[in-house]
């Protein structure tokens, strides 16, 4: 990855249980997203579905498919991350609203001969 960076974190606890972005990667940008935490606030076990959505071949990828257990967290960081390009999203899916939270971290690089 070449040009200016910057790191950048996002939150967001879904208020329905359908598919909602959590980020989306800007133009003339490519992002790597390293950190994911997902976290239940439920009494009950809840399942988290997060997806990059991949623009260029206009379908979604998943990532993890997970239950998370009642008053826990799951934090994946392996040193591992996936690349996004220009208009990709990730989306987070969860099986009940307000109940779930995700935090990401994300790299975004400034790419100015990408759209």
């Amino acid at each position: 990855m070449h040009g200016i960076s910057r790191s950048k974190t996002v939150f967001r606890t879904p208020a329905t249980t359908s598919r909602e972005i959590v980020y989306s990667c800007p133009p003339n940008h490519h992002a790597t997203l390293s950190l994911i935490i997902f976290t239940n606030t439920d009494s009950t076990s809840r399942n988290i579905i997060l997806e990059v959505y991949d623009l260029d071949l206009a379908r979604y990828n998943t990532v993890f498919d997970k239950a998370v257990t009642t008053k826990d967290s799951m934090i994946f960081d392996n040193g591992e991350y996936v690349v996004l390009e220009p208009g990709d999203n990730v989306v987070l899916t969860a099986s009940s609203a307000d109940t779930v939270a995700v935090t990401l971290t994300v790299k975004e690089y400034l790419t100015p001969t990408r759209t």
